[in-house]
């Protein structure tokens, strides 16, 4: 497992969403850019989405997944979660996040 390094500030993400590709399946959208150095993930999920627990068990589920995912170092993502996705299995969140990434070119 790597370590997992982030996307912090609203300029770290806006400087994601203005340069960035955007890719998407079933409930999660990905936006990734080309950067120098490790890779940095940072997630967006809106308080309307649903209730606190469902919200931050997708939260651990996809960060789970991105670190046992080979995502190229070179690349900020933002992964965007929408009321979709709160409802499925860990097995389809992965299938669909990796391939939310190679539609937006980060694998």
């Amino acid at each position: 497992m790597r370590n997992l390094k982030t996307l912090k500030s609203g300029r770290d993400f806006a400087r994601v969403y203005r340069a960035g590709r955007r890719g998407r399946s079933d409930g999660i959208v990905v936006v990734a850019r080309r950067c120098e150095g490790p890779a940095k993930v940072g997630m967006s999920i809106k308080a309307s989405t649903g209730s606190a627990v469902a919200r931050n068990r997708v939260r651990r589920r996809l960060r789970a997944i991105w670190t046992g995912l080979e995502v190229s170092d070179g690349h900020e993502v933002v992964i965007e979660v929408t009321g979709e996705a709160l409802g499925l299995e860990y097995q389809e969140l992965e299938k669909h996040m990796t391939s939310a990434l190679a539609k937006a070119g980060a694998r």
